[in-house]
């Protein structure tokens, strides 16, 4: 995450206050600069931080993405 503070201070009011006023975080479109910084877990972090409120969906779109939806389906 080394360069993501700089990065996230110069767009604080820009493309993070999008995702701040978005109803759904899975809409967001990553700026260039944050993708080469970030990788999918640590945006979760991101997501922590701006919308906590959708933490919980964004971990489980991870994990579908990362080993499978039958990890978050009940057996």
């Amino acid at each position: 995450m080394a360069g993501f503070r700089d990065h996230f201070t110069k767009e604080a009011n820009g493309c993070y206050k999008e995702l701040y006023d978005m109803p759904d975080p899975a809409l967001f479109v990553w700026p260039a600069e944050a993708e080469a910084l970030l990788s999918d877990f640590t945006k979760l972090i991101v997501i922590r931080v701006i919308k906590p409120d959708k933490l919980v969906p964004a971990i489980m779109r991870f994990v579908v993405a990362s080993i499978g939806e039958e990890f978050i389906n009940p057996p």
